[in-house]
């Protein structure tokens, strides 16, 4: 008789301890936080790294009692997210967690800058994760800290281009950092931005070649050795290829000033040389072309001049 009720006992006990599932996340005590935590994190995880993560549970847990009681604040907002039953809800729960915490951090960086003028690569480098935070104050400090910082290095490559222009400097363009920061933060304003970047520093870059165009030019005006060469000077080729792929005013206003003194003043005395001292087409001829068509230059002489050389280039 002992038996019998020894076995009916043990086997109620086994039926109970089958048949009681363990309570739901919202329902388990406060000493069991991480355990909710660490098992909401592996339930709604990447489908791929479950096994793993089942596999290290245990270091997970560790870990989570190690900084527990740190931040309390902290701990009960991830506990709330934890208990969220669905998946998505805790996915975005734990986002705007750690998007609240980013925005703590980055707005001083970005006020300090915006206040002082100092630290704004390093307030611009966390301004990247503005987007993903979503907070629209720190948004409108960080556009607004974008702003200046564009307009300021727009206005210094601008004075490096009328330095240059002014045939005072000549700038390889790879090496100036301007050029490197300005198209790069302008296309975080729009593209528009990035392309008016792009056409300063193209502009800026092309200041001293136009520059030396127009030296060379006025120079072979005046010069007896260029009246005898069959050719415009250099600068003039290397000018008017590179202002012609700007397309920009300040451009276009250059590229005419170019053209005005090499490729009409100076090539009348290249085009009567080479109808003088050589039987074949200069090299100059098709580019002198393609610049009177552009502007539609009006010169008689200039027009004579090259219909007569017309005839020797263009072959029937």
């Amino acid at each position: 008789m002992v038996v019998g009720i020894r076995t009916v006992t043990i086997a109620s006990s086994l039926l109970l301890a089958c048949s009681t599932d363990p309570p739901p996340p919202h329902e388990r005590d406060e000493a069991d936080a991480c355990a909710v935590r660490v098992d909401r994190e592996i339930a709604c995880g990447p489908e791929d790294d479950r096994s793993m993560a089942e596999l290290t549970r245990g270091q997970a847990l560790g870990e989570c009692h190690l900084a527990r009681g740190r931040d309390p604040e902290r701990d009960a907002a991830e506990l709330a997210c934890a208990q969220q039953l669905d998946c998505g809800a805790f996915r975005r729960c734990r986002h705007d967690i750690a998007a609240r915490e980013q925005a703590a951090s980055v707005k001083p960086v970005v006020a300090t800058a915006l206040a002082s003028g100092t630290g704004v690569s390093a307030a611009l480098r966390e301004c990247q994760t503005a987007p993903w935070i979503g907070d629209a104050e720190l948004t409108q400090q960080c556009d607004e800290l974008l702003g200046r910082e564009v307009d300021r290095l727009s206005k210094t490559v601008e004075a490096m281009r009328d330095a240059g222009d002014a045939g005072g400097a000549d700038y390889p363009l790879l090496e100036i950092e301007e050029c490197q920061t300005l198209p790069w933060l302008a296309e975080r304003q729009s593209r528009d931005a990035f392309v008016r970047a792009v056409a300063l520093c193209d502009e800026m870059a092309a200041a001293p070649d136009a520059a030396t165009a127009i030296a060379e030019a006025k120079k072979a005006l005046t010069s007896d050795y260029w009246r005898r060469i069959p050719s415009m000077p250099p600068g003039c080729f290397v000018a008017f290829n590179r202002l012609v792929k700007i397309e920009t005013p300040w451009a276009r206003q250059r590229l005419r000033q170019v053209v005005d003194l090499c490729h009409v003043q100076a090539a009348k005395q290249t085009l009567a040389t080479a109808l003088r001292t050589i039987p074949f087409c200069p090299p100059d001829y098709e580019q002198i072309v393609a610049a009177v068509t552009m502007f539609e230059i009006d010169d008689p002489e200039h027009a004579a001049l090259l219909a007569r050389m017309r005839k020797r280039c263009v072959k029937p």
